[in-house]
């Protein structure tokens, strides 16, 4: 099979690196184009990242020296209720190994829990408290929590490209921009059409185009839009030096309330990645920058602006082809679902290939026979359930003291709506062990959804109606051992 790949930001290059080392790939053509930039303000991970990059690439100490990574444990809500709150991440095998419950009941039964309990003297007690002290799990494969990653992005697609160049076999890489894609009448795509008037034909294409208006033109891509849900379509976002690295580099991403928006600080190994996500409607650029500069402590900062547009692709699946990244959609960046989405959809394209009915069929051109209609469910089950997480993080949060809060607090999105009617889960965890039962898939990331909910809104001492009689108890999260932070990473980049 030969696989065109275009675009080289962060999606199209991690996917152009997983297809190459794929059994069923003959070739791959990755086209990047000079007169696109990418963006590169992405920096935090969730966890099919590590299994996606480790797909093409085990060696971590590379990796971590040249993307300046950092370890992440998770997302720390600062000033979101009146005690902040680690969304971290879990392992939910511990739940029933250690205490022998479920994490679907658990979960559940946090709707009882009382008001006046802090939500990390019940789960992540230890893991909270070290993290404060900037320390991680020592060993994360033996222990209750697993971790990801912080990583500077315009290194890590620098080291995406450096991969990608030292597979020579099989693989030809273009610099050049993408001019016109030719589709025929049923709308496969014939060829692509290169400002040099090269000509690149292949058996199937991912457009990782970004977020450019002109790519959008050209493939034809057409968006549901969730500018009503989410408000916010800006970032401003700055490199920030360290001035005590030791004490600074902290294992998770802040997520910091702002007036009209949220402030993310991600340290990487040798700055700090910072950022305000705003609303262009409840506030201009430059009283977004002097907001920025005044929580920084220095009105020298000048950051760089970039605007978003919160929608998702009506057809992420095609006939020959499907989209990715920014180019597929985009939500906003608070708990990193831009990423998140793109790995989650790179792996879905492998287990289609690996189907040997779905690859028979694209490479004999029997689009036909290539039932879409799931795939393209299972992708707005994504987006969908991920905006419902971020809305109802602006919905219940304390602040109320700009319109910017009071207008999130009154968005009305149906998708959370029919979920807030019952936020009991009683669907278990489905295998995607085969292509026929997206049915099942698309249940469990709607679980896994209702699970981050219910988190968030116990985080908040928000209570609900549940059908359980169980009091939450404390996970006992003592049984890891913990290292520094700081020192792990030297230990990684042997400077100790």
């Amino acid at each position: 099979m030969h696989i065109c790949i275009i675009g080289d930001g962060v999606a199209g290059l991690m996917a152009a690196n997983f297809f190459a080392f794929r059994e069923y790939v003959t070739k791959i053509t990755h086209i990047g184009s000079p007169k696109i930039p990418s963006i590169g303000v992405g920096e935090s991970t969730t966890l099919n990242f590590e299994g996606l990059h480790s797909a093409f690439d085990d060696d971590f100490e590379s990796f971590v020296k040249e993307s300046d990574a950092c370890v992440k444990v998770g997302v720390l809500y600062s000033d979101w209720s009146e005690k902040e709150f680690l969304h971290h991440f879990k392992n939910p095998r511990v739940y029933q190994n250690i205490h022998n419950i479920d994490s679907l009941e658990y979960s559940n039964s946090l709707g009882n829990k009382n008001k006046e309990t802090y939500i990390h003297d019940l789960i992540g007690n230890k893991l909270y408290h070290d993290a404060k002290k900037n320390q991680i799990p020592r060993n994360k494969s033996e222990t209750f929590y697993l971790t990801s990653w912080h990583f500077d992005a315009g290194k890590y697609i620098s080291y995406l490209k450096k991969l990608l160049n030292n597979k020579k076999e099989g693989v030809e890489i273009v610099n050049d921009t993408v001019v016109e894609c030719k589709f025929k009448q049923d709308g496969i795509i014939d060829f692509i059409r290169l400002e040099s008037s090269k000509i690149i034909k292949a058996d199937y294409y991912i457009i990782a185009t970004g977020k450019s208006n002109q790519s959008s033109d050209i493939f034809n891509l057409d968006y549901n839009d969730l500018s009503d849900v989410l408000l916010t379509d800006k970032a401003l976002f700055y490199p920030k030096s360290y001035t005590d690295k030791v004490k600074e580099i902290h294992p998770y991403t802040v997520a910091k309330t702002m007036k009209n928006g949220w402030r993310w600080i991600t340290p990487t190994w040798s700055r700090i990645g910072t950022g305000y996500v705003f609303s262009s409607k409840h506030i201009s650029v430059d009283e977004a920058i002097r907001e920025f500069q005044e929580d920084i402590g220095d009105d020298t900062v000048i950051p760089n602006v970039v605007e978003f547009h919160p929608r998702y692709c009506k057809k992420t699946f095609n006939k020959n082809y499907m989209t990715l990244g920014m180019c597929n959609g985009f939500l906003e960046p608070l708990d990193a679902p831009g990423l998140s989405i793109s790995c989650a959809l790179t792996m879905t394209l492998d287990s289609l290939f690996n189907n040997q009915q779905y690859l028979f069929n694209i490479l004999h051109e029997k689009y036909e026979e290539c039932d879409n209609e799931p795939l393209n469910q299972f992708t707005h089950e994504m987006y969908k359930g991920l905006a419902a997480f971020i809305l109802t993080q602006y919905k219940t949060c304390h602040r109320t003291d700009t319109q910017f809060w009071i207008d999130h607090k009154n968005v009305e999105f149906e998708y959370l709506s029919n979920l807030m009617e019952d936020l009991n889960n009683t669907v278990p965890k489905s295998r995607m062990c085969g292509l026929d039962d997206f049915d099942a898939i698309i249940k469990t990331v709607k679980r896994d959804v209702i699970m981050m909910i219910q988190q968030t809104i116990a985080s908040k001492n928000i209570q609900w109606k549940t059908k359980t009689d169980l009091t939450p108890f404390k996970l006992n999260d003592s049984n890891y051992e913990s290292i520094g932070h700081y020192e792990i990473l030297q230990m990684i980049r042997r400077e100790i």
